[in-house]
């Protein structure tokens, strides 16, 4: 377990009296409540995840309840299936085939994507590779919270713009949480997240053309990514 504020590792962040009741610690470096997510209700948690606050991240990486993992387990399959289907919109001859690949697609990405952090954050850390696996793939299961969003791209007709708004909220969650893993600032993490980004993307834009940002890339119309429409390319 971590102080959320200031990262210090504790025993533990509260402690049971009378059998029922809870009393929040405090952290022994920085004298402040090691975990006041404890008893914040999860809508107050998912506000302060949007506005990309650290305390959060800490608190969903070290300090939750093990429970936690089906719920973000859960949104990452419901995300996956959401954005297969909104791909599947791309297609010109749509199919259960072609739905079944965009998710393939999709994790082949996501696997591929998260590889890229896994490898210098081994070396970075210098710890196991399957423990940066397990603190890598649970930042981006968290990240898949931003993907909510995508339920506003079956409601508008001009989605790409809520697409991109979508993906970004995600990858800013993820980049957010990788940098309390890496335990550097915001910015250094969006900096090198940037450039990961950019390897990515080019890679992917040569493979998986169906992808909505990189058919746009593929084809070198940037300037339709903000008023093109995701259903008629």
């Amino acid at each position: 377990m971590k102080c959320i504020e200031c990262g210090c590792d504790i025993d533990n962040t509260y402690e049971i009296f009378c059998g029922q009741f809870i009393r929040l610690l405090r952290c022994p470096k920085c004298g402040k409540v090691a975990d006041k997510y404890i008893e914040y209700d999860n809508v107050l948690v998912f506000l302060d995840m949007l506005l990309q606050k650290r305390p959060v991240y800490r608190h969903l990486l070290f300090n939750h309840d093990e429970s936690i993992n089906g719920f973000f387990i859960k949104l990452f399959f419901g995300s996956l299936l959401l954005e297969s289907y909104i791909r599947q919109m791309t297609t010109l001859t749509p199919s259960i085939y072609s739905f079944i690949w965009n998710g393939i697609q999709i994790v082949i990405e996501d696997i591929f994507f998260l590889a890229m952090f896994i490898i210098p954050f081994s070396f970075y850390k210098r710890i196991s590779f399957k423990d940066s696996c397990n603190l890598v793939a649970q930042s981006y299961l968290i990240g898949s919270l931003g993907k909510v969003f995508l339920c506003l791209v079956l409601m508008w007709t001009n989605s790409l713009p809520i697409y991109l708004f979508s993906i970004t909220m995600a990858n800013l969650t993820f980049i957010a949480c990788m940098s309390v893993v890496f335990e550097i600032s915001t910015w250094k993490m969006l900096i090198i997240g940037f450039v990961i980004g950019i390897i990515y993307t080019i890679i992917t834009s040569q493979f998986f053309p169906l992808t909505p940002l990189t058919y746009y890339i593929k084809n070198k119309r940037l300037l339709d990514l903000l008023i093109g429409d995701l259903y008629t390319f």
